[in-house]
């Protein structure tokens, strides 16, 4: 190991990146930082950015601000790392979108069915390889890696994620559900696993610069149910619908934003349900169920039981995990085994279109009811 060797852990989300420093010879995380994701104007999802980056340009346009919001985030650490030459490697992490948009894969196959990523498969390559129109050759010395995904809706970030939390090694069933613009949800044994997907929108973003966060919008959702301010239909009850429900600061919850929680909560729901009937199982059955990101990090398990996102209602079956997906990212700096791990699950488990799925239509209109 060179003296004075640090990596990058990089989570590239759609809607914030997250950033830590690691010293590559004692493996300390030395800080960490995020940012806003600056692709938010081509659109708040990935099926926007999909659209926008279908031609040659788009894409171009959105991997340019990629490239500048990760070269901020890097440069937040230069006065750790001493000087850019120090920089070894750079870990890459992320949904299949990002991470086709970090390496300018062509984004068409993933817009249309059967949504076919142009590769899941990781890459080596070294940052001035990675970002070639650099006006000067910065970070001579790093090495990125790119992580693989499992599917088009089912990237590095969520797959990575549940292999640095070591899910997946037992004969019992372990759950993981990733809680950001989309919503991942995993269930896996040491044998076979699905996943699946649902869009969730903007209700569980975590806007790193909000007075608020949106899993405290959610404990103020359901303090209103228990007082009668808004119905199990998610209906505000006068005299409160016309202006909304007042939260203070000039925050006001309105009957839209509590629309855009039931869907989100909808499909969340409706996955726990049905996804482990795809394994023949019932989800009383699965052992242990860990919540990522940092909406389910803040989230408040009881209130999320009551209003009903969370059928399981054992509430020591839960566990806040955080951003595992930068947490992977992390430990993979320092060594790459969880990287093996992850390719092992990838093969082992079998995505799900819920949509497909004959009863969800049924459940997802009912688990929008409080």
């Amino acid at each position: 190991m060179h003296k004075n060797s640090f990596g990058i852990a990089i989570d590239i989300g759609t809607t914030t990146l997250g950033f830590a420093l690691v010293d590559l010879e004692s493996g300390e995380t030395i800080k960490e930082t995020g940012l806003l994701n600056g692709q938010k104007k081509y659109g708040a999802d990935v099926i926007s950015r999909i659209r926008y980056g279908s031609t040659k340009e788009g894409l171009q346009a959105m991997k340019a601000v990629l490239q500048e919001d990760i070269e901020t985030g890097i440069e937040a650490f230069i006065n750790y790392a001493k000087d850019e030459e120090s920089i070894r490697k750079i870990v890459f992490n992320g949904n299949t979108v990002m991470l086709h948009i970090l390496m300018e894969y062509p984004l068409e196959s993933l817009g249309a069915y059967p949504f076919t990523p142009y590769s899941t498969k990781e890459a080596r390559l070294p940052f001035h390889a990675l970002f070639p129109n650099q006006t000067t050759h910065r970070y001579p010395n790093a090495i990125c890696l790119i992580m693989p995904s499992a599917d088009a809706f089912f990237g590095g970030d969520v797959l990575m994620g549940a292999a640095y939390l070591g899910l997946g090694k037992n004969e019992t069933y372990d759950m993981l559900i990733d809680l950001g613009t989309n919503g991942e949800l995993l269930i896996v044994n040491k044998e076979k696993g699905v996943f699946t997907s649902t869009a969730c929108g903007s209700a569980f973003e975590r806007n790193i610069n909000a007075k608020i966060k949106s899993s405290d919008i959610f404990s103020h959702l359901y303090h209103a149910l228990r007082k009668g301010i808004v119905d199990k239909d998610g209906c505000i009850t006068p005299p409160f619908l016309e202006k909304g429900i007042d939260l203070g600061e000039d925050l006001i919850l309105t009957q839209n934003r509590i629309r855009k929680f039931q869907l989100a909560k909808a499909g969340i729901a409706a996955g726990m349900l049905l996804l482990p009937k795809q394994l023949g199982i019932d989800y009383e059955e699965i052992e242990h169920i860990d919540i990522a990101g940092g909406f389910g990090f803040h989230l408040n398990i009881r209130h999320a039981v009551e209003l009903g996102m969370l059928p399981e209602k054992r509430i020591e079956k839960y566990k806040a995990v955080g951003n595992a997906s930068l947490k992977a990212a992390i430990e993979i700096l320092k060594e790459e085994s969880i990287l093996e791990y992850g390719t092992v699950l990838k093969e082992r488990i079998d995505g799900v279109q819920l949509a497909e799925i004959e009863a969800f239509e049924e459940v997802y209109v009912r688990e929008m009811r409080f």
